[in-house]
């Protein structure tokens, strides 16, 4: 390393840096292993779907400020 140069990460956290494919292939290994499921926006084709998606949050989580719902 040179003199003045930038550090690398200390901190193990710093390998941890994923992008959108990594954050897909992990989604996806996810729920192989543990059944948890990740759903991007981009996966939802109609209003329908993400109707329904948002319902299900806002009942597991409490409505969002721009849900338009108050929480149950």
């Amino acid at each position: 390393m040179t003199r003045g140069a930038p550090k690398p990460p200390s901190c193990p956290l710093g390998r941890l840096h994923t992008t959108r494919v990594g954050a897909r292939e992990a989604a996806k290994r996810g729920r192989t292993e543990t059944g948890v499921i990740v759903i991007f926006p981009d996966m939802l084709k109609d209003d329908l779907e993400r109707e329904f998606v948002n319902r299900i949050a806002d009942r597991e989580y409490g409505a969002t400020a721009g849900s338009g719902r108050r929480g149950r």
